[in-house]
């Protein structure tokens, strides 16, 4: 694969210290057997972003093998932890803080109090966003009640139209920009996939938010499920999040 210049992503003369299109110096930054972190794909020298995932690229030499599941750091030649037989795997250096979990980055649960408020703000903002539908829908009502069942029925469908916006809002919320819905963005907060370390996307966030949904749809006792997950486990992860694979963790801790 061909090198490519980081600021104008034009392709590169083998050797060339400057970009014949746009001049910039090459040689600044230039990151020697480049990796990507996240799919392992090797890269030619002055390569600074991988083209598959786009993650900045890292050395090669900046992995660090550590056992999967207690953490230790270990030389090159180690496949598999003495304390605890854990397989040993290789992990960029800027992951040195967390500790991997059987191949996954392991992070630190996001603040419950900030998860709470967030989880308010959005509430909100459905409320929001449900208001033409509510309009239309008591405009509907009082069309049927004075006898225009006619305009009623536009009513009606004018109403389960605009309803689908907060109901999109609410699957997709925690795909939007870095992870973030906007009452997490408020509150630092994002949602991390923990199949890539990289920030939720709106299909893992629908899958989150969906199963989330039709637990709390059960009367009584689905309306404690959630709320009880994220008290009590580790992770603070609900049966949505583990139905998607994801985790809700302070933006502080994502790099």
């Amino acid at each position: 694969m061909p090198a490519i210049c980081s600021k104008c992503s034009a392709q590169l003369e083998p050797g060339a210290n400057y970009c014949i299109a746009c001049g910039h110096n090459v040689a600044e930054g230039i990151i020697s057997d480049p990796v990507c972190p996240q799919c392992k794909t090797e890269y030619p020298e002055g390569t600074n972003f991988c083209t598959k995932d786009g993650s900045a690229l890292v050395q090669r030499k900046e992995f660090v093998p550590r056992c999967e599941i207690c953490g230790t750091i270990y030389n090159d030649d180690t496949n598999f932890c003495p304390l605890d037989g854990g397989p040993v795997s290789r992990l960029p250096s800027q992951y040195a803080g967390r500790m991997p979990v059987h191949g996954i980055i392991s992070y630190p649960k996001g603040s419950l109090a900030n998860r709470f408020l967030a989880c308010l703000l959005d509430g909100l903002i459905v409320l929001v966003f449900s208001i033409p539908a509510i309009v239309c829908l008591i405009a509907a009502f009082a069309k049927d009640y004075n006898g225009g069942s006619s305009e009623a029925g536009g009513f009606y469908v004018l109403a389960l139209l605009l309803y689908i916006i907060p109901i999109v809002y609410s699957l997709i919320k925690d795909g939007l920009g870095r992870g973030q819905s906007w009452g997490k963005r408020v509150l630092s907060l994002m949602v991390v996939n923990l199949e890539t370390n990289m920030p939720c996307d709106k299909g893992k966030s629908a899958v989150r938010n969906l199963v989330s949904a039709v637990i709390t749809a059960i009367p009584f006792v689905g309306w404690l499920i959630e709320p009880i997950m994220v008290l009590v486990t580790v992770d603070a992860r609900k049966i949505g999040d583990r139905a998607a694979n994801t985790q809700v963790i302070d933006v502080q801790y994502f790099t």
